[in-house]
């Protein structure tokens, strides 16, 4: 008792000063405790002596007891002082926890701020800023807990939210929620179990717009890339080589050709002793021909004063006498003229409504010159009058007469205003205009009769002069051969290429005869097997006699290696080829309309402008008009009837525009290319088999897209105001996902309305084209055999034709040319040509017109929700939307069909100067020539630099080229 009086009397210790230890506390008597009897008694047992302790001493017992171990040479220090008085604690802390908690937590508290305070200063302030964040971090989680602040809307008042379990565990410390109204508007797939145990921003996939506007690539795309190796690549290489090879040797051929003219026309013996100087032609620049608009990329001639420049086709059909003057015709287009909205539904005559609209357009045309002669004549009066006044003053001032210079004042205005009169007279008469009119005429007529007396001849030794200024020449030099790479630089690669392909043996025979050893196209007679699931083809035409009506189309989650060649063996016969579930390959990033809405309606910020509205195309009357971002997609959605109840079929092409796509919409831009089948070819930067990707990074590159293609859809087809894109035919390959469908549901007296209308859209038809007989082509008024499979899961409906049936289909339309109606419904009156004019949709009763009169029919599909089609360059195709529908569409250059991009090229550099499809964006020559240079590298094992492959920039001189903007394929 005397022991626990001295304790009493002596009061707890300051933690300040000695810290309060275990073994204080044995000393004070706070162990004691659950020893004393009931009348105040210490048992015996209360205090029982460690022998394996050091004694204790009063006050600092527990440093002084350390220090005598340092002395006993104990070896352990502080680390067997931790030891201890881990044992001590783990011995009595029980029982002192149960009979005195609190007075026990502040004695282990004691404990560890001693130990701390014999630490190093630096870890000590480290230790207390770790518990600190974690004291301040333990409660902002159980803030968060509490908080219903929804991630996607950022409000607080839309009830119950569903928290993340996942956000924790990867780092973030941080739960994300979602309210329950944003799971079903904007998650409608997703049920709230999976948002518990993911939510959108763990999958990656967050469509708020916060996320959805971020410019940093998704973190969740797992096949973003293509998954090839070095040998593979290898093997690709070798392909490229062995299938860029006749066309690199047809360059080569133009090439030496042209060496051989020039060097005859020096005078040399030998080829060999030409030396062909390089053209000031920068990496930016994008070189044209100024005749024909074909793109030059290495030998053409040019002008050393004007730089007008020409390509090496040219230069050969001059010297053969087959040019044509295709830089002075303009296109004879026809003219479209707005009739009016009543027009487009068949009220009205076309004749009287079209010489009501002349009329019209000729008195506001006359009344308009006849202001400006007015006004021409008043200025001319105040001229007279302000000299003339002038002139009296000084008069009047030098006779110092005032009055007499009143008078001549006087006399000169009645003079002055009948001269007023007759010129106003002459000015509103018709000799003055008929007397300037035939000046003009004379001017117009010499200019033209010089432009087509002009013949564009070479000389007998085959040197070109340069043209006369009327085709933007000069008309003084002879054109120079110049090239772009060094002389040689085609002739050496075409060695080294030859030697490659000799030791390759291709993966595939030619498509003759490679018919037997694809196996998928042996159930093909079997209709069974063609329909089942398991099978990966789609019946697409019922031609007789042909091996070609069903298309490859396999599932993405059952692509195979041995898909590859099949592939391969499909395109390389120009067959377009499906491949189903296309998303499945994605985040899951949701291509929903307001979500799209969202992502179009780019705020002002340092990277973007503020863009609320869209140009779109009405189909009805083909004219553009500028819609809201907002109202636009509410129509995707609901619908948007006009006023007489038509349905408003609104199509937003090519969005974004001029390559914007990974800029405006970062997001979405790596969703699609993660999405894409067969990267191989379609990856637009690490697919070894597309050609577009072996252009120098300095180089001026054609808009290869992705571009997005939002229209409206209705299954019916109204034959007037279709949802379609027109036949055309684009100069690369290309592969279109169909990402989102909506349709939109019509009400019955809707469904009235458009009959009604139908019926005088038809009987309008009968008599502006059909001349009253009773026909139902371009009316819309056919069998709908489509519409049945389209209601139930379909989006689209393609219409994909043979490259070897082109010139059939060409007869059928110039034939029926008439039969279509194009801008304001205006009926087509010729058409420059039948396909690049995209000016025609063929309709169900055509397309069975075009079967009977010439025996070809279209590959005819439909594409569903997560399908990508491929189609081959040079197949002509057209597309009719049977729902509302987002498709992302991205253009690539195979090797397989690089002969029709030749063909298109030379089909395009024919058309008129003005026409949408004469210039050659794609500059297919350049990316064979780049295409093989890098392929021979690769198997060579050169390490050239890039410099190597492209032409070097010579000395600074006047850019004479169109500055290099990517156009659009």
């Amino acid at each position: 008792m005397a022991a626990r009086k001295k304790t009493k009397g002596r009061g707890r210790p300051r933690q300040e000063e000695n810290g309060a230890g275990l073994e204080e506390m044995k000393a004070e008597g706070i162990l004691g405790i659950q020893n004393e009897g009931v009348n105040g008694e210490v048992k015996e047992e209360a205090v029982e002596p460690k022998p394996e302790s050091a004694p204790l001493v009063e006050g600092r017992g527990r440093k002084r007891r350390r220090k005598k171990q340092e002395e006993g040479g104990g070896g352990e220090g502080v680390l067997g002082n931790q030891n201890q008085n881990e044992e001590e604690v783990a011995e009595y802390g029980v029982e002192v926890k149960r009979r005195c908690p609190q007075r026990a937590a502040r004695a282990v508290k004691a404990v560890v701020e001693e130990e701390e305070e014999e630490e190093e200063p630096e870890i000590r302030k480290m230790k207390k800023r770790k518990a600190a964040a974690a004291a301040v971090e333990d409660e902002d989680e159980a803030v968060k807990d509490v908080s219903t602040m929804c991630h996607q809307c950022q409000r607080n008042d839309k009830g119950r939210v569903v928290r993340c379990t996942s956000c924790p565990k990867r780092g973030k410390g941080m739960r994300k929620r979602y309210c329950i109204p944003c799971i079903q508007r904007w998650y409608p797939n997703t049920s709230e179990e999976a948002i518990a145990e993911a939510c959108p921003v763990c999958r990656g996939n967050c469509n708020c717009k916060a996320c959805l506007r971020l410019d940093v690539p998704n973190r969740c795309l797992k096949n973003l890339d293509p998954k090839i190796d070095e040998e593979t690549k290898l093997e690709h290489c070798k392909y490229l080589v062995h299938q860029l090879l006749p066309y690199l040797k047809r360059i080569r051929d133009e090439q030496v050709s042209e060496m051989v003219v020039e060097a005859k026309r020096q005078g040399l013996g030998d080829v060999s002793e030409l030396k062909v100087e390089k053209a000031n032609c920068a990496d930016d620049e994008r070189m044209y021909c100024n005749n024909c608009s074909t793109s030059i990329f290495d030998f053409h001639r040019s002008c050393p004063e004007c730089e007008y420049d020409l390509c090496l086709i040219c230069c050969r059909e001059i010297r053969d006498g087959k040019w044509k003057k295709r830089g002075m015709e303009e296109e004879e287009s026809q003219k479209y003229v707005d009739l009016g909205r009543e027009y487009l539904h068949g009220k009205g005559e076309l004749k009287s409504l079209l010489k009501k609209k002349i009329e019209k357009e000729l008195k506001s045309l006359l009344k308009k010159k006849r202001e400006e002669e007015l006004k021409e004549n008043v200025d001319v009066g105040v001229k007279l009058d302000s000299s003339e006044s002038a002139q009296e003053s000084t008069i009047a001032s030098e006779d110092g007469n005032i009055q007499d210079g009143k008078q001549k004042k006087r006399g000169r205005e009645d003079e002055v205003s009948e001269e007023f009169v007759n010129a106003g007279k002459c000015l509103d008469g018709e000799g003055e205009l008929k007397r300037n009119d035939d000046v003009g005429v004379k001017q117009d007529e010499s200019e033209s009769a010089e432009e087509s007396t002009f013949e564009w001849r070479a000389s007998e030794d085959g040197s070109i002069l340069c043209p006369p200024t009327h085709m933007k020449g000069c008309g003084k030099h002879n054109l120079e051969l110049r090239c772009n790479f060094s002389q040689n630089h085609v002739i050496d690669l075409v060695e080294k290429a030859g030697k490659i392909d000799e030791s390759y043996n291709p993966m595939h025979a030619s498509s003759e005869t490679c018919a037997q050893k694809c196996s998928c196209v042996k159930p093909v007679n079997d209709a069974v097997n063609s329909s089942s699931s398991s099978c990966k083809l789609r019946k697409a035409a019922s031609r007789d006699g042909s091996d070609d009506n069903y298309l490859f189309c396999p599932r993405v989650g059952e692509i195979q290696d041995e898909d590859f060649g099949h592939f391969q063996w499909h395109w390389m016969r120009g067959e377009p080829v499906i491949v189903s579930n296309a998303l499945e390959n994605g985040s899951g990033l949701s291509w929903e309309p307001l979500v799209m809405w969202r992502a179009f309606r780019q705020i002002k910020n340092l990277k973007h402008d503020r863009e609320l509205a869209v140009h779109t195309i009405e189909c009805l009357d083909w004219s553009f008009k500028e819609t809201n971002n907002l109202h636009f997609f509410t129509g995707y959605s609901e619908g948007r009837p006009d006023e007489k109840g038509w349905p408003e079929i609104l199509k937003l092409k090519d969005f974004p525009p001029s390559t914007e796509f990974d800029n405006r919409l970062p997001r979405h831009g790596k969703e699609f290319v993660c999405c894409l089948p067969f990267k191989e070819y379609t990856h637009p930067n690490k697919g070894t088999l597309n050609l577009a990707i072996h252009l120098p990074p300095t180089s001026v590159k054609p808009d290869m897209g992705p571009k997005t293609y939002i229209a409206y859809g209705f299954a019916q087809e109204l034959g007037r105001g279709d949802s379609v894109t027109k036949l055309h035919c684009d100069m690369s390959d290309a592969v279109n996902i169909l990402t989102h469908t909506a349709e939109v549901a019509l009400t019955t007296e809707q469904l009235a309305t458009i009959d009604k209308l139908k019926k005088k859209h038809r009987k309008q038809d009968e008599r502006e084209i059909f001349g009253n007989c009773h026909t139902s082509a371009g009316n819309g008024s056919g069998p709908q055999e489509e519409s049945a499979e389209v209601c139930e899961d379909g989006g689209a409906l393609w219409d994909i034709f043979r490259i070897q049936d082109v010139p059939q289909l060409e007869k059928y339309i110039d034939k029926h040319i008439n039969e279509f109606r194009h801008v304001h419904c205006n009926p087509l009156q010729r058409v420059t040509h039948a396909i690049h004019d995209q000016t025609v949709y063929l309709t169900v009763e055509h397309k069975r017109k075009l079967k009977e009169e010439f025996g070809i029919e279209p590959w005819t599909f439909v594409q569903k929700l997560g399908d990508a089609v491929f189609i081959p360059a040079g197949c002509p195709h057209q597309v009719r939307n049977l729902k509302s529908c987002i498709k992302v569409a991205l253009d690539f250059v195979s090797p397989e069909n690089v002969g029709e991009c030749f063909r298109l090229t030379e089909e395009f550099r024919t058309l008129p100067p003005n026409h949408r499809a004469s210039e050659d964006k794609l500059e297919v020559k350049k990316m064979i020539v780049h295409a093989v240079c890098e392929a021979v590298k690769e198997i060579s094992g050169e390490n050239a630099k890039p410099e190597d492959v492209k032409p070097k920039e010579r000395c600074k001189g006047p850019k004479r080229r169109r500055k290099g903007n990517k156009g659009e394929v």
